[in-house]
């Protein structure tokens, strides 16, 4: 999938050099061609089964897929969801910035409401620093990351605990832990992505 989007990337470069009628005719088929590629691309082939079984240590037993998301399944049914789009990268970060600021101006409002308030608050308050990839990104809830590179657009939600068959005690993946995992997972789809391109 990623190589038939870089082979239409190069269609489009291509039919632009030349000139007439017949260019232009030529890169409106392209261009059409890409966005049909865009349209349908499996939102599972970004990133394998195997390289989130690297990353996170926890074996993907399925995946299932959702428009342009992606849940890689792992026992007991936790795991990886990434999203991914090809297209319209900047309006996307942009609705996932605005939402991340509403719900952490809710966290500011409910955090002096007693225990439970600030235990909300925590939840929803969203730490300003950024995981630095790509072109812009940011952190949202529990580890999620969002992130644009050019026009594509990544979303990395890590799991909430690893495998319990594998993991002893209580196998609750620490904060710290599922930044690192989501980061690394959109690093290596981004990468993935490039390599196909070329």
């Amino acid at each position: 999938m990623i190589r038939r989007f870089g082979m239409a990337v190069m269609a489009v470069t291509l039919s632009a050099c030349g000139g007439g009628d017949n260019a232009d005719q030529g890169s409106e088929r392209s261009v059409a061609s890409r966005e049909a590629h865009v349209a349908n691309a499996d939102p599972c082939t970004f990133i394998s089964p195997a390289e989130l079984t690297e990353i996170t240590g926890d074996v993907v037993t399925r995946t299932s897929k959702s428009g342009e998301s992606c849940k890689y399944h792992t026992d007991p049914d936790d795991g990886v969801e990434t999203t991914v789009s090809l297209r319209d990268g900047a309006a996307k970060l942009e609705t996932a910035r605005k939402s991340m600021a509403l719900l952490s101006g809710i966290g500011k409002e409910v955090a002096n409401e007693g225990g439970a308030g600030a235990d909300t608050g925590a939840l929803l308050t969203t730490k300003k620093d950024s995981p630095e990839i790509g072109d812009e990104s940011l952190w949202g809830l529990n580890g999620t990351v969002y992130v644009r590179k050019g026009d594509v657009y990544v979303e990395v939600m890590p799991p909430l605990m690893h495998d319990p068959a594998t993991t002893p005690g209580i196998p609750l993946i620490k904060p710290a832990e599922r930044r690192a995992f989501a980061k690394a997972i959109a690093e290596r789809i981004l990468g993935n992505i490039e390599k196909g391109a070329r």
